[in-house]
């Protein structure tokens, strides 16, 4: 158990049977000698954000999620099929949770999937990844959109070509690098 002083942000904590991500938590102390903790908290599931003033002595259960190594399969009605990579088992994960963070990830890419009491709420991204370019198309003299292997668009600089492996970012949808010319050209 943590008391609310001692809350910090990016914490899981346990209140009133929901599961929420601590958001910035400030100590505040009055000129009358009362305190408290003024926090925003994120519903893990519902991703709801709600503003909270929490007594400084209350105790919050401190969650650790459980964090798994998993192979992602396919998308079918809504949801995404993962592998667990050191056990085989199959586990799906609903759209809401895991659209938004897979919009680069192509089959078979291994991410971590992130569950609390055996249900998912998250996926962490790893830092990079490395994607084909299927089409490019021009926008001015720097850059041009590249449609990736998988459907989804990036800037990059003009340089990169049909067919080129580059480095991307993710998590934020940027271009890192080109790490292999296509092999059209050889």
């Amino acid at each position: 158990m943590t008391a609310a002083r001692n809350l910090e942000n990016g914490m899981i904590i346990r209140k009133e049977k929901s599961y929420y991500e601590v958001i910035d938590p400030k100590y505040i102390k009055l000129n009358n000698g009362l305190a408290f903790v003024q926090t925003e908290l994120k519903n893990l599931f519902d991703h709801g954000i709600v503003k909270a003033e929490l007594t400084p002595s209350e105790e919050y259960e401190e969650i650790l999620p459980e964090k798994k190594d998993m192979m992602y399969l396919y998308l079918k009605e809504n949801q995404y099929y993962f592998q667990d990579i050191h056990t085989d088992e199959i586990m799906t994960v609903s759209a809401p949770v895991a659209q938004k963070a897979m919009k680069y990830i192509g089959q078979n890419a291994i991410v971590k999937v992130c569950f609390v009491d055996d249900q998912a709420f998250d996926i962490e991204l790893p830092d990079h990844i490395d994607v084909i370019v299927h089409e490019v198309h021009p926008k001015d003299n720097v850059y041009q959109e590249a449609i990736l292997d998988n459907g989804a668009g990036i800037l990059v600089p003009v340089f990169v070509e049909k067919e080129d492996v580059i480095r991307m970012n993710p998590k934020t949808g940027e271009y890192l690098y080109r790490i292999k010319k296509s092999m059209k050209d050889v």
